[in-house]
């Protein structure tokens, strides 16, 4: 069930169905110890059927490993499963995964990245540049693949090829994490003032986010801009009062 729907969105029709099963059932002519015995027997099972079921729920892998030998093994549980085994330096038995969510889904785009992404981590660039210039023409994965391929080019050649992390940081929808990385590659690269003007260009519309006003901060700090960075500072601490705990003094 779970790769299909999410158990939780049964609760609440599951509730209405109980109450029209007992009124149906209180319209028959049944006796009352038959009907209790019925009941008793079933909820004896589920009883039985979640204490069994809470053991998948030990880890991640365990969990998945459950639901797909349980009938489960959609692409999407494949795909999952394959992200733990790559999280645990199992290359070979990702690939498995990943191949067979593709032959249940030719196009699965997640799957594709992620065969890329497996292929850059082996140092296969060859492979990876040919299924990650694949994966960039794909929708909900095409952002993640320009990062992949700029990766690829700074793990190959050892480049910063700025215009695909600018090319990840402006496909799709707005993706803070692709933001991040284009601006931090910006200041790794020598741009200080570059990546400064970007994220305070972001933090126009994106202005709620502590993380984005340290890194301003940290931004201002290093260029000597100190009052600009403890300005950016306070406004994080607005943003997330645990900065107040642990206060993070910038640096010139």
């Amino acid at each position: 069930m779970n790769a299909t729907i999410a158990a939780h969105w049964l609760y609440l029709p599951s509730a209405f169905l109980i109450l029209a099963a007992a009124s149906g059932i209180s319209r028959l002519r049944v006796p009352l110890p038959a009907v209790a015995g019925i009941v008793s027997l079933w909820i004896a099972f589920l009883g039985v059927r979640t204490f069994l079921y809470t053991m998948a729920w030990k880890n991640q892998r365990t969990f998945l490993e459950y639901t797909i030998a349980a009938g489960g093994d959609s692409a999407r549980m494949l795909i999952n499963l394959a992200l733990q085994e790559m999280h645990d330096g199992q290359f070979d038995s990702a690939k498995k995964h990943l191949d067979a969510a593709l032959e249940k889904e030719p196009d699965q785009p997640i799957a594709i990245l992620n065969l890329g992404a497996l292929a850059l981590r082996q140092n296969d660039f060859a492979k990876a540049r040919e299924i990650l210039t694949r994966a960039k023409d794909l929708p909900v994965v095409d952002a993640q693949a320009y990062e992949l391929l700029a990766v690829l080019e700074h793990k190959e050649h050892g480049t910063l090829d700025m215009r695909r992390f600018h090319l990840a940081a402006r496909t799709g929808p707005p993706n803070w994490r692709l933001e991040r990385r284009f601006i931090e590659v910006l200041d790794q690269d020598g741009n200080t003032q570059a990546a400064i003007h970007e994220l305070a260009k972001l933090l126009q519309n994106e202005w709620y986010r502590a993380e984005s006003w340290q890194l301003l901060s940290r931004l201002f700090s290093k260029s000597g801009a100190a009052r600009e960075a403890n300005e950016a500072l306070e406004q994080a601490k607005v943003y997330d009062v645990h900065l107040l705990e642990h206060p993070e003094v910038p640096q010139p």
